[in-house]
């Protein structure tokens, strides 16, 4: 097995297996820009057949991260990113800086310590009561 580890799915079957690629075909098709690619996987009930339609995922490439979290728990502040962090009274907003984003989730590269609690599901509330309490003080 030379390739990446994939994850092969084929949705007749209902089922998901993981494979490894053996071989990349060098021609590529001149309309499609598609090459011949054999996957390499345990088939023990012999239901992986030739010819069945299946989709395969690659992992292009795989890091460790030491701070994610959801996509939602991010609101933009004044156009900055940032979290809600818990903290004795409740939350307090925290600037952050964003990495990449995979699956949902993104990486923060800056401002939030690794275990940190933050506000993941109802942020949006949070920075929507934020901008009560500072149209209140705009009087």
């Amino acid at each position: 097995m030379v390739g990446p580890p994939v994850i092969v799915s084929a949705p007749d079957l209902n089922a998901k297996v993981d494979g490894k690629i053996g071989y990349v075909g060098s021609l590529l098709g001149e309309q499609t820009r598609a090459a011949a690619v054999r996957v390499t996987l345990a088939n023990p009930q012999g239901a992986w057949r030739p010819g069945l339609f299946v989709s395969v995922e690659v992992a292009a490439e795989q890091s460790s991260v030491a701070v994610s979290l959801p996509e939602s728990a991010v609101q933009s502040i004044e156009d900055k990113p940032s979290v809600f962090v818990r903290n004795e009274e409740g939350f307090q907003l925290a600037p952050v800086t964003l990495g990449r984003r995979d699956g949902g989730h993104v990486e923060i590269v800056k401002g939030l310590a690794v275990g940190t609690q933050v506000a993941a599901a109802g942020s949006f509330i949070l920075k929507s009561e934020l901008g009560k309490g500072s149209a209140e003080h705009a009087h």
